[in-house]
């Protein structure tokens, strides 16, 4: 799968398979662990820059099942640049993204102190200023956020 993963093909194609990486990822540890084996760092920062959302759910659905996960395989990712990368999916013009990409830094802010940080410091806080502007603003959003505080 990783080579498929890494070749040219089909947006399609590339949809179906971020599916099956959030199927995966949503499951054991040893899964997750499998799946960062495979190096896809840089296939999922891709995918983020993508402006299509039916690429942009999976993908996110499948960094944020990674980030529900252990530290030390969230900073796997987290090592790939992948904050960065997440922040313009708070800008989306589809909620659903929008809020996927909420949860993702939600989940990133229940790590270790250091990986928040690096949330917090990122471009002097534009996350974390962007996150509460979208609770405040964005109804699609506050749910999500007001769901995983409960």
């Amino acid at each position: 799968m990783e080579h498929f993963l890494k070749s040219d093909q089909a947006e399609d194609t590339t949809i179906h398979n971020m599916w099956t990486l959030a199927a995966i990822t949503n499951g054991s540890e040893s899964q997750i662990k499998e799946v960062l084996g495979m190096d896809i760092g840089d296939v999922l920062l891709a995918c983020l820059n993508s402006k299509n959302y039916r690429l942009l759910i999976p993908t996110l659905k499948t960094i944020g099942n990674i980030f529900a996960g252990e530290d030390e395989d969230s900073q796997i990712l987290l090592n790939t640049g992948i904050i960065g990368g997440l922040y313009h999916c708070l800008e989306n013009e589809h909620h659903i993204v929008r809020k996927n990409a909420a949860w993702v830094y939600s989940n990133i802010l229940a790590g270790t102190q250091d990986q928040v940080q690096e949330v917090f410091d990122f471009e002097y806080g534009i996350i974390i200023d962007k996150l509460i502007y979208l609770v405040h603003k964005d109804e699609k959003v506050e749910v999500i956020i007001q769901k995983k505080n409960e």
